[in-house]
């Protein structure tokens, strides 16, 4: 049987659990921001590798600009979860293992 939760409990819940909430929706942001770009530029070097899009500079400018923009935002959310997880963890007293 499941037990109703109190409105204190799932604010007490809330409050504990959000450091790990912000740094999900961090991970989550930078994949959804950054995977599209990382596929992209994939897709721009397969049609050139093919012959569909020429490699012209700008070209190729692009695809540089899309491939660090999505593979920064990947890491970079990714790195900034983590170091939250951290830090939050360490402010509440736990270990980080």
């Amino acid at each position: 049987m499941l037990k109703k939760i109190e409105r204190e409990d799932y604010l007490l819940w809330l409050k504990e659990s959000r450091p790990r909430l912000i740094a999900a929706i961090f991970a989550i942001l930078g994949v959804i921001i950054g995977l599209p770009g990382i596929i992209f530029w994939a897709a721009l070097v397969f049609a050139t590798s093919l012959g569909y899009v020429p490699a012209s500079s700008p070209m190729l400018v692009l695809m540089e600009i899309l491939f660090w923009a999505g593979y920064g935002g990947v890491s970079c959310s990714c790195i900034l979860s983590s170091i939250l997880i951290v830090k939050f963890e360490r402010q509440k007293g736990g270990t980080c293992e």
